[in-house]
């Protein structure tokens, strides 16, 4: 079944307050600025008078009766192309994630004797470290992968 556009729209919200709601503002940040930003293309223009590098208004270039000017333009993203972003967006920021946490934790408990878990501590007093705990990584694969399943579900219904 194929979403029309208001279902596209009312998905992309959810997802989203459902992502802030667990943590993954920055995820979320970071998708709404490359939304703003638009899609990148090049179009034509009409333009009869074109303002010379300096800026000066004596100094314009004039083209022959309004001949098509090449411009870089923005546009905006589709219900579809938002969704899609933000989808894959999330998939790599939490299975992309948790496969990385997953590989390192194996590997440094697996080449290193009597090493259970992986500790990063940042500088000053007030933040909390990150733990590699085997276990706990292991425990959060489940639901790494039934967000993977609902994430193909939504690009299938696109």
């Amino acid at each position: 079944m194929a979403l029309n556009f208001d279902e596209m729209e009312q998905c992309y919200s959810s997802l989203t307050d459902l992502s802030k709601r667990y943590g993954l503002n920055w995820v979320i940040e970071q998708v709404e600025s490359q939304i703003a930003l638009g899609k990148i293309g090049s179009g034509k223009i009409r333009a009869r008078e074109v303002p010379l590098a300096n800026g000066l208004m004596e100094d314009v270039q004039r083209q022959s009766r309004g001949r098509p000017t090449q411009f870089t333009v923005s546009e905006q993203f589709t219900p579809a192309e938002k969704l899609k972003i933000l989808i894959e967006a999330l998939r790599h920021a939490v299975k992309g994630v948790w496969q990385i946490a997953w590989t390192v934790s194996n590997y440094l408990t697996d080449n290193i004797d009597g090493l259970h878990e992986v500790r990063f501590e940042p500088e000053g007093i007030s933040k909390e470290g990150l733990v590699l705990d085997r276990l706990d990584i292991q425990s959060r694969e489940a639901a790494v992968n039934r967000l993977d399943a609902l994430i193909h579900e939504i690009e299938e219904a696109i």
